[in-house]
């Protein structure tokens, strides 16, 4: 397990919002058969800042990594899953427009 990946996790799960969203992930991303509902907890999770800092981990430390390297759901893997880029290039965009990169 990494430092970077314990760490998110250890901040997702003191904050409320983030440990919710990421107790859904954990009990739909464990059949290994890419279901929808797998998919929605990630893109769920990725929405919160939280969230997205440990799904851009290497995932070492969150449970049903195996399925989410399966199903192209972690935002620091290639290939990615379509709903997942469009999410992650979406937030990309609001971090540059905030910060006056655009």
């Amino acid at each position: 397990m990494s430092q970077q990946c314990k760490a998110a996790s250890v901040a997702c799960e003191e904050d409320t919002d983030c440990v919710h969203r990421l107790a859904v992930l954990q009990s739909t991303c464990v059949t290994n058969t890419c279901q929808p509902q797998c998919r929605n907890a990630v893109l769920n999770l990725y929405q919160n800042r939280l969230g997205r800092t440990l799904l851009r981990t290497d995932a070492s430390c969150i449970p049903g990594r195996h399925e989410l390297e399966l199903c192209n759901l972690l935002p620091s893997k290639s290939p990615l899953h379509c709903n997942l880029a469009k999410l992650a290039c979406e937030a990309d965009m609001e971090v540059s427009y905030y910060c006056g990169l655009t």
